[in-house]
């Protein structure tokens, strides 16, 4: 467990956030207003997931970053979290139809 600890890197939760402002910044220049649209709905997106999973457990944050920040495997993600790999897709599982029904809510408001 100790390897994979190690083997990580630190990732702040606000680099999706920040590389999706490059992009747009980017997207407008090269492709004009409708790039520029869909940027700012992009970055819209990451924002509200981004302040979504703040609100999640650790644990559950944990989980997100392993995955889909670090791109681990589940059996590096459970040697991690110290769970079984089926308790941490479990958990994978719910911690997404959590964040899909928080984000829905903000977009219908």
């Amino acid at each position: 467990m100790e390897y994979f600890r190690g083997q990580s890197k630190v990732v702040s939760l606000d680099e999706p956030y920040r590389l999706a402002e490059a992009e747009q910044m980017d997207g407008e220049w090269r492709h004009g207003v409708e790039q520029k649209n869909e940027s700012i709905d992009r970055a819209a997106i990451h924002g509200l997931m981004i302040s979504q999973i703040r609100t999640l457990t650790e644990e559950e944050q944990l989980i997100v970053t392993l995955r889909y920040v670090e791109d681990l495997q589940w059996e590096a993600v459970a040697l991690n979290v110290g769970k079984s790999i089926i308790a941490v897709r479990v958990a994978h599982h719910r911690i997404i139809k959590k964040l899909r029904k928080k984000i829905e809510k903000e977009k219908n408001i």
